[in-house]
């Protein structure tokens, strides 16, 4: 297995302070197929809900008190991950791999605070770290993550059709294959008590809902 090389993303609050809130790395693993690889590394020991959704909505969802540290997606096999601190939380197999499909929509992750990630003082930027273009100004961020095989952009709309959606897209160490990233300001989801600080929902059918262009390289 080669050593972990992770691009780290960054989000800036209004006033130009920086905040890492996850990191994906995409390695190989020990029979030498890249998978994917996103870790959360400040949710450590923070209450996290979590659970299954689908196209419709959510399927399923239980509180991680010890959080959520790592997702994984072996895509050439088709096995995922779940893991807090404390090793394998849930694992899924015989899931959708990218040989069968040109794209796979795996993880929404909704963040409604700052407050626990590590404040970066005079960060180092460097090439490989990805700084969101967005601010965080206190609404709640919805983040999507997928992956593909296809070079074109991953097409993404609000439900309800009235904020914007931002979708970025990052070459991986395997040829030819993309990490996709839809961010998207909550202006309608107002902070009420009660309500969890993190998300993270593993997408039941990692095929359904997608529009990407069609021009695959491979």
């Amino acid at each position: 297995m080669n050593k972990l090389v992770f691009k780290r993303f960054f989000i800036k609050d209004t006033v130009g302070n920086y905040y890492r809130i996850f990191n994906v790395a995409n390695p190989t693993d020990s029979r030498g197929e890249f998978y994917l690889k996103i870790v959360f590394p400040d949710i450590r020991g923070i209450p996290v809900i979590t659970g299954v959704h689908d196209k419709d909505g959510i399927v399923s969802q239980f509180n991680l008190e010890k959080g959520v540290h790592e997702f994984s997606y072996h895509y050439r096999s088709g096995v995922s991950h779940l893991k807090d601190e404390s090793g394998k939380v849930d694992s899924k197999r015989n899931l959708p791999t990218l040989h069968d499909f040109p794209s796979l929509h795996l993880v929404r992750f909704v963040i409604r605070t700052l407050d626990i990630f590590e404040l970066q003082i005079n960060p180092t930027i460097t090439p490989e770290d990805f700084i969101l273009p967005i601010t965080f100004d206190g609404k709640a961020r919805g983040f999507e993550f997928a992956i593909s095989r296809v070079s074109g952009e991953w097409k993404v709309t609000n439900s309800q059709g009235i904020d914007p959606v931002y979708t970025y897209k990052i070459p991986l160490n395997d040829p030819n294959v993309y990490f996709h990233i839809s961010d998207s300001v909550w202006n309608r989801d107002p902070i009420a008590q009660g309500k969890p600080l993190f998300e993270i929902f593993r997408y039941d059918n990692p095929t359904d809902n997608f529009e990407f262009t069609p021009k695959e390289n491979a």
